[in-house]
């Protein structure tokens, strides 16, 4: 959940199966491999496109345009994925503060900021190269206070939000059902 992390294409299992269609053209006279080439080449479209196309296009026609042929093609699949999470904290990284069980904040490890509450001022210059899940004593009150880091995550980082209640109006209401198409009899769930 860090923000401003980049994601990278690569390889996944999917476009290492290698699975895609096999040409005929080289294969010799032998009926079993024309068999086998055929099956897998069927196999191979179930894949991608499911059992419903294969079927339909037998019962209609065998006649399939090159473009989606061209589809079957593991190595045109690559996933991505967030580059591995940091284990230090680095300067304007996202940070959850953990103060009590209720009490969650979150900042910006920004240099030369200082986080102050009430068990102290922590500076963010004792944040930066330090693990997630470290704990920090304040620079203040004889060291007792003191305060944890931790890695954002969907959870801290609904728990660490302010919640304040939000009045709406009637006219914003029914802007809302008519963009949400909202009908009588229908069942709406606000979170």
């Amino acid at each position: 959940m860090d923000f401003g992390r980049d994601m990278t294409k690569t390889p996944g299992i999917v476009a290492k199966s290698n699975i895609r269609l096999v040409d005929e053209t080289h294969l010799g006279d032998d009926p079993l491999d024309r068999e086998l080439c055929l099956k897998a080449n069927e196999a191979a479209k179930d894949l991608f496109f499911g059992n419903d196309y294969t079927t339909s296009k037998q019962a209609t026609d065998n006649s399939e345009d090159e473009e989606t042929l061209k589809l079957i093609d593991c190595s045109l699949y690559n996933e991505q994925h967030l580059l591995p999470a940091r284990r230090l904290i680095q300067p304007n990284d996202l940070v959850v503060v953990f103060e009590s069980f209720n009490d969650l904040n979150f900042v910006y490890a920004t240099p030369n900021d200082i986080f102050s509450n009430r068990n102290g001022h922590f500076h963010h210059n004792d944040f930066i190269g330090k693990p997630y899940g470290c704990k920090i004593r304040s620079k203040d009150n004889e060291g007792l206070g003191f305060l944890y880091l931790l890695r954002p995550t969907p959870e801290l980082w609904a728990r660490s939000l302010p919640h304040r209640t939000q009045i709406v109006h009637e006219l914003d209401a029914s802007m809302i059902t008519h963009y949400l198409e909202i009908s009588p009899n229908m069942t709406v769930c606000e979170s």
